[in-house]
């Protein structure tokens, strides 16, 4: 397939409306935008700054949008930078015809778009879309055939043109790798490789324009490797002529749909001369999980139910190696599992691969990923098994988890779903750090901002009188920054929680409780023994979690799992007013509450016992 070049054009962003197209002209090229009935956006697409080819991105080039502005809301209730931003290709002629490939990634504000397939002038309207969370790599290239219907004539010359049709999309940076390796039925010439395999594996270094290689086969080869090409062009052709022995050569001849343009490319093969001592364990999985293997070991942790009797072991070794055993086969990991490596040498290497059941199984709920995510790091860090799901679930049965984490990236929508709804009344320990509440045996759901832009929370002294005391907070002081950096959308207070009735406010900030502790008998019922505590952090940028947030969420959960429950006791009356309470200074006398105020020591039932 014929190499077409591409083209830079201007770049135009806009929106709806009842719109009309007029021509933008920018520099040497000219595109043509709607102007909606609100406003028109447009900007230069420049090449040097706005088209870049990614490493790893064969014949490709990168088109990133980062441009913002325009955030206002239009009367069709999308944002009004979401309409078209067009790129193009020159093409040879208003007749040409071929298939065009690209790959498309999603946004980074996490949204999905399309990609349309329209003439500027018309055309037919083929989507290509990404979902969410799709990257360059997930999501394979999209082919699209297009007609002479498809090209616009701008300026004389022809162009296939392409827009996004992202719906509510921010600006945000998202990527088209736009394949050169277009137009087949225009190609002539074209007499290169797309791809050489060895025995079916990709030669390494292959490049379509380096036309000799020099491939060293392992020790004792006599057999002449398979060797298979695929040409560029799909109407050339290739011939592929074998070494007639080791050392040898062998060839591929590839000749253009022209007839006369010819390329040879040789693979000159040669064995080693000395055996090899390579005896690697490669990418082995056990259950279809990763392990690492340092220093010839591997170890898995694996849920306090897994049966150890019979896991699937996968696994390579180094190229002519052998294993003890195949890979593939069911494993008994009641004990450690050796496995011999035997080199083409002789020489031999023993690993070892130890499962390990989890004492405490968590299941982390969230539709985020756990990179970076130092919450899931809090978790991980205490050894315990974690189930991380994020799709929609209609379990109702907790019996298998010691402990459930819900992260704040979950659906608001969500709380009246099977899952989350059976887990109000489940008795099973929950940290939720999303803005769901308990409210009488049910969820309740707060709004997903608060715009104070807070950093920290305040431990809530005016009421009870042993707060500090509260497991939660030990190793931190009366004032807790959550996050290093300050977030529009970080502590979300609770305004509709009942205190008293449906457990205690530990902390708060303006507007409201931020962290509370539900008592397993009010949520669970009188048998119940399960805690319940939010943190309400509501914010994806788990990542600039402070050392201090990390001390309290691991406080939290080892409260949650611990056996022992924390017992307020309430700030006698003659102080219980919270002007009075803040400058209460509270100490611990030979293990008892001491309350001083204006330099009077009371006790914790308000009883002066001195001065």
């Amino acid at each position: 397939m014929k190499k077409i070049k591409l083209f830079t054009l201007a770049l135009a962003a806009l929106f709806a409306g009842n719109a009309v197209a007029e021509e933008v002209t920018t520099g040497k090229y000219s595109v043509r935008t709607v102007n909606g009935a609100e406003s028109v956006w447009a900007y230069d697409f420049k090449p040097t700054s706005d088209i870049n080819i990614p490493s790893g991105v064969e014949n490709g080039a990168y088109y990133s949008n980062t441009k913002g502005g325009n955030q206002k809301v239009s009367k069709n209730g999308y944002l009004s930078n979401k309409g078209e931003s067009v790129i193009g290709f020159e093409v040879p002629s208003a007749t040409a015809e071929g298939t065009i490939s690209m790959t498309v990634g999603g946004s980074s504000d996490g949204r999905y778009y399309q990609l349309v397939v329209n003439g500027i002038a018309g055309g037919v309207n083929q989507r290509l879309w990404s979902k969410a969370g799709d990257d360059l790599e997930k999501k394979g290239p999209q082919s699209y055939t297009f007609t002479s219907a498809d090209i616009s004539t701008i300026d004389g010359k022809y162009y296939l043109t392409f827009k996004d049709n992202a719906t509510e999309m921010k600006p945000a940076t998202f990527k088209i790798v736009l394949s050169n390796d277009y137009y087949e039925n225009l190609a002539t010439d074209n007499a290169t490789l797309k791809s050489i395999t060895v025995n079916g594996k990709a030669l390494e270094g292959f490049d379509p324009a380096t036309e000799t290689y020099n491939v060293e086969l392992p020790f004792g080869t006599t057999a002449v490797p398979v060797v298979e090409a695929v040409t560029t062009s799909k109407k050339a052709s290739a011939v592929v002529t074998p070494a007639a022995a080791i050392p040898g050569a062998t060839t591929i001849v590839v000749t253009a749909e022209d007839g006369t343009t010819i390329k040879t490319y040789t693979i000159n093969f040669t064995a080693a001369q000395t055996a090899s001592s390579e005896k690697e364990l490669l990418n082995v999985t056990i259950d279809g999980k990763a392990v690492a293997i340092s220093e010839n070991a591997g170890s898995l942790l694996v849920s306090k139910n897994a049966d150890l009797t019979a896991l699937v072991v996968n696994f390579e070794v180094s190229e002519s190696a052998t294993a003890s055993i195949e890979s593939g086969s069911t494993q008994d990991f009641t004990n450690p599992l050796s496995i011999v490596v035997t080199a083409q040498d002789k020489s031999t290497a023993t690993y070892t691969l130890t499962v390990t059941k989890a004492e405490k199984d968590v299941l982390y709920l969230t539709t985020a990923s756990v990179e970076g995510d130092k919450m899931y790091g809090v978790v991980a860090a205490k050894g315990f098994y974690i189930e991380v799901r994020g799709e929609k679930n209609d379990n109702t049965d907790f019996s298998g988890y010691d402990l459930v984490v819900l992260h704040e990236s979950l659906d608001g929508k969500a709380a009246a779903d099977g899952e989350l709804n059976a887990l109000a009344t489940a008795n099973v320990p929950v940290l939720n750090t999303k803005s769901y509440f308990y409210l009488e045996g049910r969820w309740s759901w707060g709004k997903c901002s608060n715009g104070n832009d807070q950093q920290g929370v305040k431990i809530n002294t005016a009421k009870y009188t042993n707060i500090a005391s509260h497991p939660l907070f030990a190793g931190l002081n009366d004032s807790i920054t959550i996050y290093s950096t300050k977030t529009a959308k970080n502590i979300q207070p609770v305004t509709s929680f009942a205190e008293g009735k449906e457990g205690y406010v530990l902390a708060n900030v303006a507007g409201g409780a931020a962290i509370h502790e539900l008592p397993a008998a009010a949520r669970v019922g009188a048998e119940g023994t399960a805690k319940y505590l939010l943190i309400s952090l509501l914010n994806g940028q788990y990542a600039d979690l402070t050392a201090e947030a990390e001390t309290l969420l691991s406080n939290a959960v080892d409260y949650l799992l611990g056996a022992n429950a924390w017992v307020p006791k309430e700030v006698p009356t003659a102080l219980d007013n919270a002007a009075v309470a803040e400058k209460v200074q509270k100490m611990i006398v030979d293990g008892q509450l001491v309350i001083v105020k204006d330099g009077v020591m009371y006790n914790a039932l308000g009883t002066m016992i001195g001065k």
